[in-house]
């Protein structure tokens, strides 16, 4: 008979420490088989600016060249890791167009708004960097286009229930949301992806997370995140983007500059616990 297990809710430091263990742990995996990887979005900041985690931020950002990225998804879970991935490869309720690594021993209770609930351990984001044509016309509209099926992909996992506002504005939203959930979101999933890989990542100058990402400020040479320097992230070298202050000053502008106290909060909605036998 298993023993009963008990919820104890996990605070911001006890909570980045478990992100730190399995960033370790990607790490040494993406060594012993010879994956790319570098750190993306908050983590790079943190890394260059703070030397570790921005301290009100509770996530670990990573990604990917998409030839790693794909390797990643087809092996992890065959190793014998402490923690497991999970994409819309490995599970078809999950929704979103990039991988997590998680904890299972620990579950995070996210509020979704009226999006439909999916729930996971404590986990750090794992995105796919896709090629780009060379002409930034074309890359925008490449990347515009996706934009909107990702619009449209989050309104097919409405939660028609949660769905909040006056008469009309509720009957607007579920009427518009309906005939895409009839569609399903495996639909948009596939049409993101198949766009996103239209463009071959070793054959392309211009790169970029576009499967979710940023929109066109994603847009960057791909020599400038190549991953060959290393800076310090709490107690560990990460790899960051080669040129982290373009890629910087494409997705954050002044990111030298600290926001205002107001400012400086997670925006980022959870409570995350650790399963402990009681």
């Amino acid at each position: 008979m298993s023993a009963k297990k008990i919820m104890n809710e996990l605070n911001l430091k006890q909570l980045k420490e478990i992100e730190l263990s399995i960033l370790k742990s990607f790490i040494n995996f993406c060594n012993e088989h010879d994956l790319q990887y570098t750190a993306a979005y908050g983590t790079v900041l943190g890394a260059v600016r703070h030397s570790g985690f921005i301290p009100w931020d509770d996530d670990i950002d990573i990604m990917m060249p998409r030839p790693s990225y794909e390797k990643l998804l087809e092996i992890y879970n065959n190793d014998e890791n402490k923690y497991k991935i999970i994409s819309n490869h490995h599970d078809p309720h999950f929704f979103s167009t990039f991988a997590k690594i998680y904890d299972d021993r620990s579950i995070l209770k996210q509020n979704y708004g009226s999006i439909e609930k999916y729930s996971i351990g404590v986990n750090i984001d794992i995105f796919p960097i896709d090629g780009l044509p060379s002409d930034y016309k074309v890359a925008c509209k490449h990347i515009n286009r996706i934009k909107r099926y990702y619009k449209l992909l989050g309104i097919s996992v409405l939660d028609l229930k949660s769905v909040k506002g006056n008469i009309l504005i509720k009957l607007l939203k579920k009427g518009i949301a309906l005939p895409l959930k009839i569609i399903g979101y495996h639909f948009f999933q596939r049409r993101i992806e198949q766009l996103s890989i239209k463009y071959n990542y070793l054959n392309s100058d211009y790169v970029g997370v576009i499967s979710f990402g940023e929109g066109i400020c994603e847009i960057i040479e791909k020599e400038k995140v190549n991953n060959d320097i290393f800076m310090k992230f709490e107690d560990i070298d990460i790899k960051v983007p080669s040129d982290y202050e373009c890629y910087l000053e494409n997705i954050y502008g002044d990111w030298r500059k600290l926001p205002p106290l107001n400012q400086q909060i997670t925006k980022h909605n959870f409570i995350a616990y650790v399963k402990e036998d009681k």
